[in-house]
């Protein structure tokens, strides 16, 4: 019966909240994946289930341009949409990217990074 109630929840608003031993949350899915939350921690999963990214962190943004925003312990970092870490969170703060430039800032301390990560302006 629950799983009934799940996939009829799922078939109306497109996410569900599971009621068994998976997932406390899952989201929408958008280009062929979907946020998903266990024991508090975000993840990302594909149409398969198959586990993109491992509900590791404290919160997951919407994916621009291939990249979202993460944030794991207090800390931002990126990551591309195979759910790998492009920047590692170590951020206080990541701005937003234009022309392919970031601010970032780490312990009162400015730079810019590219969108592979890389610090263009040191800290």
């Amino acid at each position: 019966m629950k799983i009934v109630l799940v996939l009829l929840g799922w078939l109306i608003t497109g996410s569900c909240w599971a009621q068994t031993g998976g997932y406390d949350y899952i989201g929408k899915f958008k280009n062929g994946r979907a946020e998903v939350m266990k024991n508090g921690f975000y993840g990302i999963i594909d149409v398969d289930g198959i586990v993109v990214v491992e509900p590791i962190y404290d919160h997951i943004g919407k994916f621009k341009d291939g990249k979202a925003l993460v944030m794991k312990n207090g800390f931002y970092g990126i990551i591309d949409f195979d759910g790998l870490e492009v920047v590692k969170p170590l951020y206080d703060h990541i701005g937003k990217f234009k022309k392919g430039r970031a601010k970032v800032m780490k312990g009162g301390k400015y730079g810019i990074i590219d969108s592979d990560g890389l610090e263009i302006v040191p800290l």
